[in-house]
């Protein structure tokens, strides 16, 4: 670890954050970051407009455009059918900020089944830690230049990432942070925060029903789409149903083209299961009964 005289002053998780930007660590991962950010939206801008989809098979590089729909979601209405197939609870979760803006009142009623909070450390730079991404001029590069150029930057931010979230791991163990909450050094502060609360939802439907959970509660969707549905215990047409589609979007891609082929892979395998897997009454009980 590098220490100077700015160092001498600063401790704990001061001493770990003061240390990755007398480094250069922080400061070159935020430019790789604008960076990467960058080369997606230029080679974005160059796709055609009607091209979907683009590989750069030197590189082993795939860029392209996938749905982004939104959806307006009948919560109370998916969760009456949700619980008439026994899977409310095992995907209900309780949406803290929505109760806080909307429902204080339900909020207190549930705050005995608040489960232990969870903790995390922000860095905030000052004007000594304040980082400058200029725009990069790739105006005169060939595709395929900026490919290779995204793979580079790429790489190089992964290395400074895994500093930046071991001193982070680090942060987290600092007992004077614990203590103070926040601590100091040059370029700025690093602060002790706790996450949203989360909620014993089967303590929950025990002692206030599942009337409590059918009004109160959102179904856990990325637990359905990457669990549920692959398992045949539901279909994506069945949760639909109680969803409007509200606008139709896309959303762009830049991504190594073996990351794709696992992608794919996994949701061939996710579709084959399903179509073998279909609701099997015995595996929803088991479901049910390990929560309980």
């Amino acid at each position: 670890m590098i220490i100077n005289a700015n160092q001498q002053s600063c401790k704990g998780a001061a001493l770990l954050m003061e240390n990755l930007f007398a480094t250069g660590t922080y400061q070159k991962n935020k430019l790789l970051d604008s960076r990467i950010k960058q080369i997606k939206d230029i080679i974005k801008s160059r796709m055609k407009w009607d091209e979907k989809r683009r590989e750069f098979t030197r590189h082993g590089v795939v860029a392209k455009f996938h749905a982004d729909n939104q959806y307006e979601t009948d919560y109370v209405g998916l969760n009456s059918y949700l619980h008439s197939l026994g899977l409310l609870v095992p995907l209900a979760r309780i949406d803290y900020k929505e109760l806080k803006n909307e429902n204080d009142d339900v909020l207190k009623k549930i705050a005995e089944f608040q489960m232990p909070l969870e903790q995390y450390v922000k860095m905030n730079p000052n004007k000594q830690g304040k980082v400058n991404t200029p725009d990069i001029d790739l105006s005169h590069q060939t595709d395929n230049d900026i490919i290779l150029i995204w793979k580079q930057v790429k790489k190089a931010m992964a290395e400074t990432q895994a500093i930046i979230d071991k001193a982070r791991e680090n942060m987290l163990k600092c007992q004077l942070l614990q203590s103070e909450r926040k601590l100091t050094c040059f370029y700025g502060s690093v602060s002790l925060l706790t996450k949203d609360p989360s909620f014993d939802v089967v303590s929950i439907f025990k002692t206030l029903g599942s009337e409590f959970l059918i009004h109160y509660s959102k179904p856990d969707l990325q637990k359905i789409i990457g669990e549920y549905i692959p398992n045949g215990w539901l279909t994506i047409n069945e949760v639909n149903q109680y969803r409007d589609l509200k606008s139709n979007g896309t959303k762009f891609y830049l991504m190594d083209l073996e990351t794709e082929i696992k992608q794919n892979n996994m949701l061939w395998g996710m579709k084959m299961r399903a179509a073998q897997k279909y609701r099997s009454k015995k595996a929803l009980e088991l479901e049910f009964e390990n929560l309980l």
